[in-house]
Parts: C-alpha cells; structure tokens; sequence
C-alpha cells in the first residue's frame, strides 16, 4: 500500500509532466488519511498522471430500513 506522502510525491512528479498527445482516461483517487478525493487525467501510453482538482471528503453512510419485497 502507498503512503499518503508518497502518492502526493507520485502525483506532482507525474502532473509536472509535459502534455502529450495521447488519448487520456478519467479516474479518481481517495486519500482515507487525508479524508481527499482526487481526480485526475491517466496517460496509459506514457504512464503520467495530471490533477485536475482534489477536494475535501469524507464519505457518509447512513442505513435505511431494509424493504420488504411485495
């Protein structure tokens, strides 16, 4: 498992990268330590990553009473 300072290391090396041609894939990424959700722009061709915004998240769960099936 990656440490939170070494994802954050990853992503600047990664998004200082320059911009390349390729077709690139949407993904995000959930730092639970940081309680940060990232999204970023994935170079499959070039192996680069670039952030495109990290916000701050704390995911909630509440339960709901079970339904019953008619």
């Amino acid at each position: 498992m990656t440490s939170p300072s070494m994802a954050s290391e990853r992503l600047e090396r990664h998004s200082s990268a320059a911009p390349c041609d390729h077709l690139h894939d949407t993904t995000s990424r959930y730092d639970h330590g940081e309680k940060l959700l990232t999204f970023l722009l994935v170079c499959h061709a070039c192996r680069t990553e670039k952030v495109i915004v990290t916000l701050p998240y704390q995911p909630r769960f509440e339960q709901h009473p079970a339904r019953l099936a008619a």
